[in-house]
């Protein structure tokens, strides 16, 4: 794509905007993920036997 862009309009200014959308884009559709709480004890556990 930069060398598309580069041959289109001579510069590389639409590509760093492009980078600009596309990371604020993917950071707001990750912001809704919700993971789970890690056990912090889990290895403090005695095995059952």
């Amino acid at each position: 794509m930069g060398g598309l862009t580069i041959d289109k309009f001579g510069n590389y200014q639409y590509m760093w905007y492009a980078d600009m959308v596309l990371a604020t884009l993917t950071a707001v559709l990750n912001l809704p993920i919700q993971e789970p709480k890690i056990d912090k004890n889990r290895h403090n556990k005695k095995p059952c036997v």
